[in-house]
């Protein structure tokens, strides 16, 4: 049997030497912290955590005191057991007391687009219901006269904001 161990760490000092050279954020650590035991390095998860989620952090601190750290790292051991390296970096965990831990930062951007996404087909809806609304109020009122100052003044602004929305060009508003 050929002993391979040589090439294994050329091949691995080469990528660690190629990410660092990218810049993105790549940096070689010192293995003297890492925790052995569950193959993680304590000090690059608290940092993540204090950095990305400062207020679990710190509600997780004030919880169990000196002992945060080993919490945090005895929970994610835990997660890493049941359900794998990429579903606990896609999914995070949960601390009780702490609330769901995010290993990435996709999810949030992820859960902030859909926030979006929501908000955008609310407006759309509102805008589209809007000149629904004015659309048919201006051809009743060519049949009938409700004779409703109120009505006839919402219609004036729902017809007013509708141009708006839609970024013709801007009407003087007149305030009486």
């Amino acid at each position: 049997m050929i002993d391979t161990a040589h090439q294994e760490k050329r091949f691995a000092a080469y990528v660690i030497a190629k990410l660092e050279a990218q810049g993105q954020g790549w940096k070689v650590g010192n293995t003297f912290h890492d925790d052995t035991s569950c193959a993680l390095y304590p000090d690059d998860l608290i940092a993540w955590q204090e950095e990305t989620q400062s207020t679990k952090w710190a509600r997780l601190c004030k919880d169990s005191a000196e002992h945060a750290s080993e919490v945090l790292m005895d929970r994610l051991v835990k997660a890493l057991e049941q359900h794998g390296t990429l579903q606990v970096l896609k999914r995070g965990f949960s601390i009780s007391g702490c609330g769901h831990i995010d290993l990435s930062a996709m999810k949030a951007a992820n859960r902030q687009k859909c926030t979006y996404a929501d908000q955008l087909k609310t407006l759309l809806a509102f805008k589209t219901g809007l000149g629904h609304f004015y659309r048919t109020y201006s051809y009743v009122t060519q049949l009938i006269d409700f004779g409703d100052p109120s009505l006839e003044n919402f219609a004036a602004s729902a017809s007013l904001l509708q141009k708006r929305l839609e970024n013709s060009t801007r009407e003087p508003v007149w305030v009486l």
